[in-house]
């Protein structure tokens, strides 16, 4: 299924996977909250069945001029919203089914080992689109693919000099 597919899928699925507090998940990386604070980069959890955020540092307003507040209310929706109309598309369509596929061919004790990127512009609340680079790991999945994700947002804009969307 392409994203929004995949999401609207998760809708309608009664069954949850009982998810730990968000807490036990920040625990695991509250290590770096100190670093993470100082680098222009956003550290967030993703709940694709509520399309959530469970958690957005402060960096978010550093990078995008929204605040981890306005994201965590907005949802992923909101997140959308930000995407290039380019980019979404592509993202939608090709990038996210290529992702999932691979996710979904993985043993469930293996996806843990995996980190994934991907670039997409993003436009910040002066209407200005910046580049980010967005680094996650799968916090929890089931057959379907990715249910509950942790990663890192950064502005690359300075770094590059196209708008081509690669995953890794």
């Amino acid at each position: 299924p392409n994203y929004h597919e995949y999401l609207e899928m998760l809708e309608k699925t009664a069954e949850r996977l009982p998810y730990k507090d968000v807490d036990y998940y920040l625990k695991q990386y509250s290590f770096m909250s100190n670093l993470i604070d100082l680098m222009p980069c956003a550290v967030y959890i993703l709940d694709y069945y509520t399309r959530s955020y469970l958690y957005a540092s402060k960096g978010y307003q550093a990078i995008s001029g929204f605040t981890g507040q306005e994201l965590m209310k907005g949802g992923l929706d909101f997140a959308l919203s930000t995407f290039h109309p380019d980019d979404i598309a592509m993202y939608a369509t090709e990038t996210f089914p290529h992702l999932n596929s691979f996710i979904k061919s993985l043993p469930n004790d293996e996806i843990p080992k995996y980190r994934f990127a991907v670039n997409y512009r993003s436009k910040r609340t002066d209407g200005v689109y910046i580049m980010l680079l967005q680094q996650f790991v799968v916090l929890e999945a089931n057959e379907k693919g990715p249910l509950l994700t942790m990663g890192i947002m950064t502005d690359i804009t300075a770094h590059t000099t196209n708008n081509a969307i690669k995953l890794s």
